[in-house]
Protein backbone atom coordinates (compact mmCIF):
# COMPACT_ATOMS: atom_id res chain seq x y z
CA UNK A 1 0.00 0.00 0.00
CA UNK A 2 1.01 3.51 -1.18
CA UNK A 3 0.10 6.08 1.64
CA UNK A 4 1.12 10.17 0.68
CA UNK A 5 1.24 12.17 3.43
CA UNK A 6 3.04 15.25 4.83
CA UNK A 7 6.72 15.46 5.44
CA UNK A 8 9.71 17.37 6.87
CA UNK A 9 13.34 16.73 7.31
CA UNK A 10 12.65 14.91 10.83
CA UNK A 11 9.97 12.43 9.26
CA UNK A 12 10.92 9.24 10.23
CA UNK A 13 13.35 7.47 7.33
CA UNK A 14 14.11 11.07 5.53
CA UNK A 15 17.91 10.75 6.37
CA UNK A 16 18.21 7.43 4.26
CA UNK A 17 16.95 8.99 1.35
CA UNK A 18 19.18 11.68 2.02
CA UNK A 19 22.20 9.20 2.30
CA UNK A 20 20.80 7.33 -0.67
CA UNK A 21 20.55 11.21 -3.11
CA UNK A 22 24.13 12.09 -1.75
CA UNK A 23 25.36 8.58 -2.60
CA UNK A 24 23.97 9.14 -6.38
CA UNK A 25 26.02 12.68 -6.27
CA UNK A 26 22.54 14.57 -6.16
CA UNK A 27 22.38 17.55 -3.72
CA UNK A 28 18.11 18.27 -3.55
CA UNK A 29 17.46 16.51 0.08
CA UNK A 30 21.10 18.33 1.13
CA UNK A 31 19.65 21.70 -0.38
CA UNK A 32 16.06 20.90 1.55
CA UNK A 33 16.92 19.91 4.89
CA UNK A 34 19.34 22.69 5.16
CA UNK A 35 16.71 25.46 4.03
CA UNK A 36 14.53 24.09 6.37
CA UNK A 37 17.00 24.27 9.53
CA UNK A 38 17.61 28.12 8.26
CA UNK A 39 14.01 28.76 7.73
CA UNK A 40 14.85 29.70 4.15
CA UNK A 41 11.93 27.43 2.59
CA UNK A 42 9.73 25.33 4.67
CA UNK A 43 6.90 25.52 2.13
CA UNK A 44 4.46 27.47 3.78
CA UNK A 45 3.18 29.79 1.32
CA UNK A 46 -0.19 29.81 -0.06
CA UNK A 47 0.11 26.73 -2.28
CA UNK A 48 3.23 25.31 -1.15
CA UNK A 49 3.14 21.36 -0.25
CA UNK A 50 5.86 18.85 0.52
CA UNK A 51 5.20 15.89 0.38
CA UNK A 52 6.36 12.19 1.70
CA UNK A 53 5.45 8.42 0.01
CA UNK A 54 5.47 6.04 2.13
CA UNK A 55 5.41 2.30 1.39
CA UNK A 56 3.36 -0.38 3.56
CA UNK A 57 4.47 -3.67 2.99
CA UNK A 58 6.68 -6.62 3.30
CA UNK A 59 9.34 -4.52 4.91
CA UNK A 60 7.53 -4.38 8.28
CA UNK A 61 4.80 -3.36 9.92
CA UNK A 62 6.10 0.22 9.77
CA UNK A 63 5.64 2.98 6.66
CA UNK A 64 8.82 3.54 4.57
CA UNK A 65 9.28 6.57 3.26
CA UNK A 66 10.16 5.59 -0.43
CA UNK A 67 9.86 9.71 -1.84
CA UNK A 68 10.36 13.23 -1.46
CA UNK A 69 8.91 16.27 -3.58
CA UNK A 70 7.38 19.65 -3.16
CA UNK A 71 5.34 22.30 -4.50
CA UNK A 72 6.40 26.22 -3.97
CA UNK A 73 6.42 29.11 -5.48
CA UNK A 74 8.72 29.64 -8.20
CA UNK A 75 11.69 31.64 -6.24
CA UNK A 76 13.17 32.09 -9.18
CA UNK A 77 10.27 33.33 -11.67
CA UNK A 78 8.67 37.18 -11.42
CA UNK A 79 5.69 35.76 -12.32
CA UNK A 80 2.85 35.96 -9.19
CA UNK A 81 1.62 32.70 -10.23
CA UNK A 82 4.52 30.64 -11.34
CA UNK A 83 4.80 27.12 -9.63
CA UNK A 84 7.75 25.03 -8.94
CA UNK A 85 8.30 21.08 -8.62
CA UNK A 86 10.77 20.51 -6.08
CA UNK A 87 13.42 18.12 -4.23
CA UNK A 88 11.80 14.92 -6.00
CA UNK A 89 13.69 12.10 -5.53
CA UNK A 90 12.90 8.44 -5.30
CA UNK A 91 14.43 5.82 -3.79
CA UNK A 92 16.47 3.72 -6.32
CA UNK A 93 14.46 0.31 -5.51
CA UNK A 94 11.41 1.87 -6.08
CA UNK A 95 11.83 3.01 -9.59
CA UNK A 96 9.70 2.44 -12.31
CA UNK A 97 6.98 0.72 -10.22
CA UNK A 98 4.66 3.98 -10.71
CA UNK A 99 5.72 5.45 -7.41
CA UNK A 100 6.88 8.83 -9.06
CA UNK A 101 4.04 9.07 -11.17
CA UNK A 102 2.03 8.44 -8.32
CA UNK A 103 3.42 11.79 -6.18
CA UNK A 104 4.09 14.35 -9.33
CA UNK A 105 -0.05 13.90 -10.11
CA UNK A 106 -0.49 14.39 -6.28
CA UNK A 107 1.37 17.58 -6.37
CA UNK A 108 -0.21 18.92 -9.72
CA UNK A 109 -3.76 17.78 -8.46
CA UNK A 110 -4.63 21.06 -6.71
CA UNK A 111 -2.18 23.15 -8.48
CA UNK A 112 -4.37 25.30 -10.64
CA UNK A 113 -6.02 27.00 -7.64
CA UNK A 114 -2.58 28.81 -6.89
CA UNK A 115 -0.91 28.86 -9.97
CA UNK A 116 -1.19 29.07 -13.77
CA UNK A 117 2.02 26.89 -14.31
CA UNK A 118 4.45 24.52 -12.59
CA UNK A 119 8.37 24.72 -13.74
CA UNK A 120 10.85 22.24 -12.78
CA UNK A 121 14.86 21.62 -13.35
CA UNK A 122 15.15 18.10 -14.18
CA UNK A 123 18.29 16.28 -14.58
CA UNK A 124 18.54 15.03 -17.70
CA UNK A 125 17.71 11.35 -16.84
CA UNK A 126 14.26 12.89 -15.73
CA UNK A 127 13.45 14.70 -18.65
CA UNK A 128 11.36 11.41 -20.32
CA UNK A 129 9.80 11.20 -17.07
CA UNK A 130 8.39 14.71 -16.70
CA UNK A 131 7.43 14.33 -20.68
CA UNK A 132 5.58 11.60 -20.08
CA UNK A 133 3.30 13.40 -17.37
CA UNK A 134 2.56 16.67 -19.72
CA UNK A 135 5.38 18.85 -18.94
CA UNK A 136 6.87 20.39 -21.27
CA UNK A 137 10.45 21.14 -22.36
CA UNK A 138 12.07 24.65 -21.97
CA UNK A 139 15.06 26.00 -23.61
CA UNK A 140 16.81 29.35 -22.86
CA UNK A 141 16.41 29.09 -19.08
CA UNK A 142 19.31 28.14 -16.74
CA UNK A 143 16.39 27.50 -13.46
CA UNK A 144 13.89 25.80 -15.93
CA UNK A 145 13.97 22.24 -18.07
CA UNK A 146 10.15 21.48 -18.25
CA UNK A 147 6.81 23.39 -17.60
CA UNK A 148 3.26 21.92 -17.07
CA UNK A 149 0.75 24.29 -18.13
CA UNK A 150 -2.18 24.50 -15.68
Amino acid sequence: MIIIAPLDPFTAGFDVLLEESRQEGQRMLVRLRDNWNSGANRFELLGEVLKGVFYVGNRGPEPQLVATGGRNVDPYSNERHAGRIRHVYVMPSMRRQGVGQLLIEHLVEDASRYFNYLNTHAPETAHAFYQRLGFEPVSGDNHVTHRLAL
